[in-house]
C-alpha cells in the first residue's frame, strides 16, 4: 500500500482517548517521639487512610461512567506519589489499594537519601535502610532529584522535594497535626504550598485521631490568622472528596459566560464537551483534493504544482521523534510511554489540523477568485452578446445569469460548508493541541509541565477541551524513572537543542523567506493589476476621442474595442480586489514576521541560554531552558492564533 493512501482499516480509527488517571500525593510526619501516636490512634489513622483511598477509587469509577464518551474503556488508574520517608509516606505505600501504582520522588539520589534511614527518626539505634529499599522496590517509578552541592544546606533538598511533589499531584493527603513545620520542607510547608497552588488537601489530623469518636478525614478550606489550618467538621469522604475529584478530571463545562456578549456570534460555538467529542470521533484524513491554496501558493512561489495533497499512512509517522529519543537520556519506561501515548495523539491532532487547514484555505481562495470570475463572466457574456447582434442578446444574457448564479451559489455553498463543518475552528484548535502536545515530549523528561492545572472555568471553550486532553495525557505519562543529575540534564539539553530548537529553526527561517516572498509577489500582482486598469481606462479615453473624430471605424469600435475595454475595466478591478482579499486573509507578511521573530528567539536560546545552562548544570536552570523553549513555541502559536482567529470566511458585510 502506498504511504499516501489511508487503508480501509485506518478509516475506522479515531484519535486515542486517554485512560482516566489520577495522582494522589501523600505527606505526613516522620515517626519522631514528639509525633508518636498510641497504637489505637495509629490504627484509627490507618483506617481513615484506607477509607479515603477507597472513596477515591469509588469517585473515579463514578466519574468514569459519567465521562465514558471521553475516556478509554480501560479501568481508571491511580498513582500514589510519595517521598518514601519514614512514617506516613511508607504507611500509605503499604495501605494503597492493589491497583494503585507507586511513584517515588526522592530529594536526593538513592545512595545519598539512604543516609536518612541509617538512624530511624523514632529510634536512632535502629537502621531502617532495608525498609526504604523495600519501598523503592515496590515503586513503579523512582525519580531522584540531584544532590545538593553544599551538604550543610541539606534542608534545601527537602524544600525542593516539597515543591516538586506538589506540582505532580491532583490531590494531596496530609497526615498532620496542623502545626507549622519544624524545618524547611516539612509537612506544614507541603500543605501550605499545595493549598496556595490550588491542589485540594485532604487532612487527616493526628491530633483528632487521639479522640475515640468523631474522627474522619476533612477537606482543608484555608488558614486562620494564626496560620492554623481550617476545615469543616464534616467527613469529606461523604461528598466533598468526590466533588473535588469530579471537578479535576471531568470534561470542562461552558466557561466565561460573561464574555459571550463581546465575542462574535459564531466564535462561541459548541461547548467544550461537544468539541472534544467531535475531535475523538474524527477519522484519519484521506488524500486531499482541497488544493486551491496549495496551487495558489505554489504558483506564486514557482514550485511544482500538484492536483492532490498526499496524506501519510499513520504508522509511517510513528518514527518522527526517533532521533530525539535516540539522543535523549534514559528514563526507564518513559520513552515507551511517550511513543505509545503521546506521539499518536500528537500525530492525530497534527494531521487533522493540516487537513482542515487545506479545506478552509481552499474555501476562501475559491470564494474570492470565483467572485471575480463571476464578474468577468458577466462582462465577457456582454461582450459577445453585443458582438452577436440583437437576435441573440437575450440568449447570452440568459446564459450569463445562469453561469453567474451557479458560481455564486457554489460560493454560498462553500461558505455554508465552512460554517456547518467548522473547518476554520477545527483547524485552529487541532493545531493548538498538536503544538502543546509536541512540547510535552521534552518536558516529560523532567516531569515539569508548567501551570496546566484546571482554572475554575476561566478558559474559553476553544482552549479548555484541548487543555483537558493535555492534562489527561500528562497524568497518564507519569514521571521519568531516573536520577536527574548533571549528566542526565546535559544529555537532555543537547537533545532539545538538536531536535527541538535546531529543527524549528530549520522550519522557521525558510518559512519566513517563503511567506515574505509570497506576500511581495502577491502585492506586486495587485499593484500591476491597478496599473493595467489605469492603462485600460486611458486607452478607453483615447479610443473615445478617436471615435468622436471618426478616426476609428464604427464597427471596430462597436464590435471589438468598446466591449473589450469594458470587459477589462470591469473584470480587472474585481480580480485585483480578489487578490487583495486573499493577501489580507492569508496575511503572508504577518506570518513571515512571526516566523522570523520566533527564529530569532530560538537562536538566542541556542547560542546564549543553553550554553550557560550547560555550564552550571542546575536543575532550576535546565527546567528554565525547557520552559523557555516551550514558551517561545507557545507564544509563536498564540500569535498565530490571534492573527488568524479573527480571519474567518464570512459573506456578511
Amino acid at each position: 500500500m502506498a504511504a499516501s493512501d489511508a487503508s480501509s482499516a485506518e478509516d475506522t480509527l479515531h484519535p486515542p482517548k486517554p485512560v482516566l488517571t489520577f495522582r494522589v500525593g501523600i505527606t505526613g510526619h516522620r515517626p519522631k517521639p514528639a509525633h508518636l501516636l498510641p497504637a489505637e490512634a495509629q490504627e484509627r489513622v490507618e483506617t481513615v487512610l484506607r477509607r479515603t483511598f477507597e472513596n477515591i477509587d469509588s469517585a473515579l469509577a463514578d466519574v468514569h461512567k459519567i465521562n465514558a464518551d471521553f475516556y478509554d474503556v480501560a479501568p481508571h488508574r491511580v498513582r500514589l506519589v510519595s517521598g518514601l520517608a519514614e512514617g506516613a509516606d511508607q504507611v500509605a505505600a503499604l495501605l494503597r489499594p492493589p491497583g494503585w501504582a507507586l511513584d517515588a520522588i526522592l530529594p536526593f539520589p538513592v545512595e545519598t537519601y539512604k543516609k536518612d534511614f541509617e538512624r530511624s527518626a523514632l529510634d536512632e539505634t535502629r537502621n531502617v535502610v532495608s525498609e526504604f529499599e523495600a519501598a523503592c522496590e515496590k515503586a513503579a517509578t523512582v525519580l531522584a532529584l540531584p544532590d545538593i552541592d553544599d551538604s550543610t544546606e541539606r534542608d534545601r533538598g527537602y524544600v525542593r522535594l516539597a515543591h516538586y511533589l506538589v506540582r505532580q499531584v491532583d490531590l494531596l493527603i496530609a497526615v498532620w497535626d496542623g502545626k507549622p513545620a519544624e524545618s524547611a520542607g516539612g509537612t506544614g510547608d507541603v500543605v501550605h504550598r499545595a493549598f496556595r497552588t490550588g491542589v485540594p488537601v485532604v487532612w487527616i489530623s493526628t491530633t483528632a485521631a487521639l479522640a475515640e469518636h468523631n474522627f474522619f478525614a476533612r477537606m482543608l478550606s484555608g488558614f486562620g490568622t494564626d496560620a492554623l489550618p481550617e476545615a469543616p467538621k464534616v467527613d469529606c469522604t461523604h461528598g466533598a472528596l468526590a466533588v473535588a475529584i469530579t471537578e479535576i478530571v471531568s470534561v470542562p463545562k461552558d466557561a466565561l459566560f460573561g464574555l459571550k456578549s463581546v465575542q462574535p456570534r459564531d466564535a462561541i460555538g459548541p461547548s467544550p464537551g461537544e468539541r472534544l467529542r467531535t475531535f475523538l470521533q474524527e477519522q484519519w484524513p484521506r488524500r486531499s483534493r482541497s488544493v486551491a491554496y496549495d496551487l495558489f501558493t505554489h504558483l506564486i512561489q514557482r514550485k511544482k504544482l500538484r492536483l492532490t495533497i498526499p496524506v501519510p499512512y499513520l504508522p509511517d509517522r510513528l518514527t518522527e521523534w526517533d532521533r530525539f529519543f535516540n539522543d535523549a537520556p534514559t528514563a526507564n519506561a518513559l520513552e515507551a510511554r511517550l511513543r505509545e501515548r503521546l506521539l499518536p495523539r500528537y500525530i492525530w491532532a497534527d494531521q487533522l489540523a493540516i487537513d482542515f487547514a487545506n479545506k478552509y484555505r481552499t474555501a476562501y481562495i475559491l470564494s474570492y477568485l470565483l467572485a471575480a470570475v463571476a464578474v468577468g463572466i458577466g462582462a465577457y457574456a456582454g461582450l459577445f452578446a453585443h458582438a452577436s447582434g440583437k437576435a441573440i442578446v437575450l440568449s447570452w444574457k440568459g446564459a450569463e445569469f445562469l453561469v453567474e448564479a451557479s458560481i455564486l451559489s457554489f460560493v454560498g455553498f462553500l461558505y455554508a460548508m465552512v460554517k456547518k463543518r467548522n473547518w476554520h475552528r477545527k483547524w485552529l484548535e487541532y493545531r493548538a493541541l498538536a503544538e502543546i502536545l509536541r512540547d510535552v515530549r521534552f518536558l516529560a523528561y523532567l516531569g515539569e509541565y508548567g501551570q496546566i492545572r484546571p482554572t475554575n472555568g476561566s478558559e474559553l471553550a476553544g482552549t479548555s477541551w484541548g487543555l483537558w486532553y493535555l492534562r489527561a495525557t500528562v497524568r497518564e505519562l507519569g514521571l521519568p524513572s531516573a536520577t536527574l543529575d548533571g549528566a542526565f540534564q546535559d544529555q537532555l539539553l543537547r537533545a532539545v537543542e538538536t531536535h527541538v530548537i535546531v529543527e524549528q529553526l530549520q522550519y522557521h527561517y525558510p518559512n519566513a523567506m517563503a511567506l515574505g516572498k509570497t506576500d511581495k509577489r502577491l502585492q506586486a500582482a495587485v499593484q500591476w493589476s491597478f496599473y493595467i486598469i489605469i492603462s485600460v481606462l486611458i486607452t478607453v479615453g483615447l479610443l473615445l476621442l478617436t471615435e468622436e473624430k471618426g478616426l476609428l471605424p464604427d464597427e471596430i469600435w462597436t464590435d471589438i474595442a468598446a466591449p473589450f475595454t469594458t470587459f477589462c475595466a470591469v473584470f480587472l478591478p474585481a480580480l485585483s480586489a480578489a487578490l487583495a482579499s486573499i493577501r489580507e486573509t492569508a496575511d503572508f507578511e504577518g506570518f513571515a514576521l512571526r516566523s522570523e521573530r520566533t527564529a530569532e528567539a530560538l537562536e538566542e536560546l541556542r547560542t546564549k541560554i543553553i550554553p550557560m545552562a550547560r555550564k552550571t548544570v542546575s536543575l532550576d536552570e535546565t527546567a528554565s531552558v525547557l520552559f523557555a523553549t516551550a514558551q517561545v513555541l507557545t507564544e509563536d502559536l498564540s500569535t498565530w492564533l490571534a492573527l488568524y482567529g479573527r480571519k474567518r470566511l464570512d459573506l456578511r458585510p
